[in-house]
């Protein structure tokens, strides 16, 4: 029994076409990595899980002085809310970097976490805690 003409699939593999650029790229253009310093120019005993992911994953972070009690409290932050918390911020020493720790405590932590947030946004300068 003959296939009807409606159910004839053309397959590009079965007829010869005369297109010679059939190349796909699957996955684009190849990104150029940003040459990791490893450089972390803060003591070692400010060093937390934030440092530990840069190393691992060739990050450089960002450094300021942002003074010992805020180093303190980045610190004890990453220790202890580092991977329930803070999994998603990149944990760079710097205002905007606390600030984004402290949205990370109070988004994704319990009591503890938003006064140890509040804390550092205080710290900061930050005066607005009803903000989002």
């Amino acid at each position: 029994m003959p296939i009807p003409e409606i159910l004839k699939v053309d397959h590009p593999a079965s007829t010869k076409s005369t297109n010679k650029d059939t190349t796909v790229k699957k996955n684009g253009p190849r990104r150029q990595r940003k040459s990791y310093s490893g450089h972390i120019p803060i003591p070692e005993k400010y060093h937390c899980l934030a440092e530990q992911r840069s190393r691992r994953f060739q990050v450089d972070l960002e450094y300021e002085d942002i003074g010992d009690e805020l180093m303190d409290l980045r610190k004890q932050a990453f220790d202890l809310y580092g991977v329930t918390c803070l999994w998603n911020i990149p944990g760079d020493a710097t205002i905007d970097g606390m600030r984004s720790i402290a949205r990370g405590l109070r988004n994704y932590g319990d009591l503890k976490a938003a006064h140890l947030a509040i804390e550092i946004l205080i710290k900061t300068g930050w005066n607005e805690f009803y903000a989002t």
